[in-house]
């Protein structure tokens, strides 16, 4: 069973930053400097995948095997080849989980052997997690659920700018209110994917019902233009990805407009 450590592994960080040999590390984190202490803590330093090429290395020694070393030793390069981290060698090995002379004595095992670890992470290979199982979310994101997403995006961009969006509780003519920098505003939030010309296109109107048809119609529910007193700004978003914070007065009445230099100067980030 390995000794307890008396150092957590940031002594250890800190230890390593601060040290120019083996002996150096050892004795900042309270050991006496020993060839098992020097492995030990190398052994833990490639655990935590922390650089210490800084550090020279300690010679070899010739190690006397005992039966179940000598077991190991002859399993150990099937064991990293079907291992994906030197934890899981160790494992493989009957090894405790964080014993750091064992990490120590299987990576010098290997280059003794020949044995090729690039596929093991260590301080060159940072340690990457893999999911154990596939993320729930697959799809893509598509235009047609633009519309869906639309209000969730502005609110985030008026909230990651400082600025607190309302959502009304009964149908209005828009879709957030926002406190602003010159009171309560109200937006309407429109989004396009037709283009023209190359241009983004959208519409900039809402439908309004007439309790009594035109005279020249029997239509009822007519295409209303957007006034000052019901919207403030339209926060317009594009299948390209691009935003627009377009004051209502600019539109000047059209139910259709195309975003192209004339509103430039409304993108924003």
């Amino acid at each position: 069973m390995p000794r307890p450590r008396s150092w957590t592994d940031d002594q250890l960080r800190e230890a390593l930053s601060k040290s120019s040999t083996w002996n150096e590390v050892v004795r900042a984190l309270g050991r006496r400097a020993s060839r098992q202490a020097t492995l030990t803590v190398q052994g833990h330093t490639l655990r935590l995948c922390v650089d210490a090429t800084h550090l020279p290395p300690i010679p070899p020694e010739t190690p006397v095997l005992h039966d179940q070393a000598r077991e190991r030793l002859n399993l150990l390069p099937g064991a990293i080849r079907e291992a994906s981290s030197w934890a899981d060698v160790a494992r493989r090995l009957g090894y405790g989980g964080s014993s750091g002379s064992a990490y120590a004595t299987m990576k010098r095992a290997a280059v003794q052997l020949g044995v090729d670890t690039s596929h093991l992470p260590d301080a060159a290979n940072a340690r990457v997690i893999h999911p154990s199982s596939a993320i729930p979310f697959a799809r893509q994101a598509a235009d047609e659920r633009l519309r869906s997403a639309a209000i969730g995006e502005a609110v985030s961009w008026f909230l990651r700018r400082g600025y607190t969006p309302s959502l009304p509780v009964e149908p209005t003519r828009y879709d957030i209110v926002v406190e602003s920098d010159e009171g309560l505003k109200k937006v309407q939030v429109k989004t396009t994917t037709r283009q023209k010309g190359g241009r983004f296109q959208v519409g900039v109107s809402r439908m309004e019902y007439r309790a009594v048809a035109a005279s020249t119609t029997n239509v009822r529910r007519v295409r209303a233009t957007y006034t000052c007193e019901d919207v403030d700004f339209f926060f317009v978003i594009t299948s390209g990805g691009d935003r627009y914070l377009i004051p209502t007065r600019v539109v000047g009445g059209h139910t259709v407009i195309s975003l192209g230099e004339k509103y430039r100067a409304f993108l924003v980030p």
